[in-house]
Formats: C-alpha cells, sequence, structure tokens
C-alpha cells in the first residue's frame, strides 16, 4: 500500500504543481480585480471563484489518476498486487486527496496573505473570515471522488459515464446554497457527500467497471 501511496505521489506532482500555479493565479486576479468593487474574500464572486477553482482542480486530478491506471495493459499491472484492490483505492484516493489539500491549501493561503495587505484590499481582516474557504476546499474534494467516479465507470455511451457530473455539481450547489445560513451543517453535508462519493467510486475501480457485485 505505501508502494502504490509514494507511485500515486510521484506520478501526480507535476499536475499538482500545475493546478496550484492555475488556482493561485485565478483567485489573485479575481481578488485584485474585485476592489474596484471593494470585494473582500468573503465575497460571493470570490467565494464562488474559489468553489469553481477547488472543483475543478479535484475534477481533474480525480480522473487523471484513475484514468491512466484503468488502461487495459496497465491495470493488470497494478492490481496485481498482494494487497486488496479496496486497499489500492484508497492508497490513490489518499494521495490525491493529499495533493488536492496542497493544491486547495495554496489557493487559501493566497487570498489570506492578500486579504491582510492593506494596499490590496481595502477592509479590515479576522481569522473567522477564512471559515467559509474551508467549504470551498470540501467543495473540491467531492470534486475529487466525483472524477474518480466518472473516469472509473465503462459506458459505451459518453452521456452515460458523464451522468455523475451533474449529479455531483448539484450536490455541491446545493450544500453551497445551504451553508448561506448554517456553516456546521455545510460542513457535516460535504463530509457525507465526499464519503457517499468515494464508496462509489472505489466501487466502480475495485470492480473495474463492471456492474456485478457493487456495493
Amino acid at each position: 500500500m505505501w508502494a502504490v501511496f509514494i507511485k500515486e505521489m510521484r506520478e501526480n506532482a507535476g499536475k499538482a504543481l500545475l493546478g496550484t500555479l492555475v488556482v493561485c493565479g485565478i483567485l489573485a486576479g479575481m481578488l485584485y480585480v474585485g476592489q474596484v468593487n471593494r470585494q473582500t474574500i468573503l465575497s460571493d464572486s470570490i467565494l464562488m471563484t474559489g468553489v469553481w477553482c477547488f472543483c475543478g482542480a479535484g475534477l481533474v486530478l480525480g480522473a487523471a489518476q484513475v484514468l491512466q491506471d484503468t488502461r487495459r495493459g496497465r491495470w493488470g499491472f497494478i492490481v496485481h498486487r498482494p494487497i486488496s484492490r479496496w486497499r489500492i483505492f484508497a492508497a490513490k484516493a489518499l494521495a490525491g486527496l493529499l495533493l488536492y489539500a496542497i493544491v486547495s491549501g495554496a489557493g487559501v493561503a493566497t487570498l489570506i496573505v492578500l486579504a491582510r495587505q492593506p494596499t490590496v484590499v481595502l477592509a479590515p481582516f479576522s481569522w473567522e473570515m477564512t471559515l467559509p474557504l474551508l467549504f470551498t476546499q470540501g467543495c473540491g474534494a467531492m470534486a475529487y471522488c466525483i472524477g474518480a467516479l466518472v473516469a472509473a465507470r465503462r459506458a459505451a455511451w459518453i452521456g452515460s459515464r458523464l451522468f455523475p457530473i451533474p449529479v455531483g455539481l448539484a450536490i455541491v450547489g446545493g450544500t453551497f446554497l445551504a451553508g448561506a445560513t448554517e456553516f456546521t451543517a455545510t460542513i457535516a453535508a460535504v463530509g457525507v457527500g465526499t464519503i457517499a462519493l468515494a464508496i462509489a467510486a472505489a466501487a466502480y475501480f475495485v470492480h473495474n467497471g463492471s456492474y456485478e457485485a457493487q456495493p
């Protein structure tokens, strides 16, 4: 399991670095542009940009991780290990979520550093203002599981294979709306959604996309 984890970290570190640069650049640019309307890191436009950036990064990372190992020749090599396929997926997911945490963490850190500069954001800063950013990171974690689920599915029609994306985005959107009133409930919903999507992705990965005997 440790060898699989190291393999995933090594193979996907470059993607994570590229994602970090893109996410940090977009968020920094939005914060600078938003100063025309005196926006802060609590503004809806900044938070929505964070949700889309983190969801995009998670979706691409999750899909890329699974797609690279589900090709016919490589699949046999990957699963030919003295551990169960569930543990192989767990190692992949652990590495992927760790890389995603680095990408999203860098984006959040960029917003915090810029928000603390009076020359950038003309508004007071408080650490409580960063709590909604935790929610945006959680949305990206759900998107990571959606990407892994889409990549693990086997379907003759591309629309069927991509079906989890609109369903997952609906879950993310509903969670975002719920977060406008109750932060604790939103974090709980993010956790439940992430676990449910992770189980679905793991089931498809373990059974190599077949529908028989899936939990």
